[in-house]
């Protein structure tokens, strides 16, 4: 059976950038990978505002997986993750591997701690602008790494970070995953979260796994899996999943 090929989907305030390190260990592993970027995510560092809808985003991915030729393991990264999940509500593929995604209730946990514990930042996204919450290094550890981070790593991932469409963050706000709609129910899903996550909590993550039937892995990490310290288990998380369809 051809290996397939792995599509990866970028969260908010990324880009395809951020999956360089996974789609270059993949490559040399021999498996077809690409990182998306979604619709306005194309330029990295650009702190404008954004009214893409996730609509869009889900459509671009939908475009991405008709483009190529043979099986598809899909794997999403935060709010790559949701459009991930609306994808698989409309179509079946080989596998999905869900990365420190959001979870059942949508961003709604994000924003009561956002709230509690950086009212500050909350209150800046009252502008419609979700720049706030990566407009520097320390925020940008703060949120998707940990203290134990090298440096140099979130200052290249801040350098590179964008805003976020606040239309799309409505959505995810409000439109939370389905996990009973998957279409056929034939895709084979795992999570897989990160142990320092500071966006989405291993409660919820292991509520997303559950509701999908899916396995869980947790790597000791920030949110950002496929930048920090330990990327390459996530990577190696993909190649088993790749390595299970094959097989198949």
């Amino acid at each position: 059976m051809a290996t397939p090929t792995v599509v990866l989907v970028h969260g908010a305030w990324h880009g395809g950038w951020c999956w360089s390190n996974v789609v270059a260990a993949l490559g040399s592993a021999g498996i077809d990978a690409i990182a998306v970027d979604l619709p306005g995510h194309e330029v990295a560092g650009k702190s404008q505002r954004k009214w893409n809808t996730l609509s869009s985003y889900v459509d671009h991915v939908h475009s991405v997986i008709d483009s190529i030729d043979g099986d598809v393991v899909l794997v999403g990264h935060s709010m790559g993750g949701l459009v991930s999940q609306r994808v698989l509500e409309t179509r079946s593929v080989a596998a999905a591997v869900l990365v420190a995604s959001v979870p059942l209730r949508g961003v709604a946990g994000v924003v009561v701690r956002l709230i509690q514990n950086h009212p500050k930042q909350f209150l800046a996204t009252m502008s419609l602008s979700l720049w706030a919450l990566v407009e520097n290094d320390e925020r940008v550890r703060e949120h998707f790494f940990t203290p134990d981070t090298d440096s140099a790593v979130v200052s290249n991932a801040g350098s590179k970070m964008q805003n976020e469409s606040y239309v799309a963050f409505l959505s995810m706000l409000t439109r939370w995953p389905r996990a009973t709609r998957l279409a056929n129910g034939s895709t084979k899903i795992s999570v897989v979260a990160a142990e320092h996550d500071a966006i989405f909590t291993l409660d919820e993550q292991r509520s997303l796994a559950s509701a999908y039937g899916a396995e869980l892995e947790v790597i000791d990490c920030g949110h950002d899996i496929m930048l920090d310290a330990r990327w390459m288990e996530l990577v190696e998380h993909i190649h088993d999943r790749v390595a299970s369809v094959t097989a198949v």
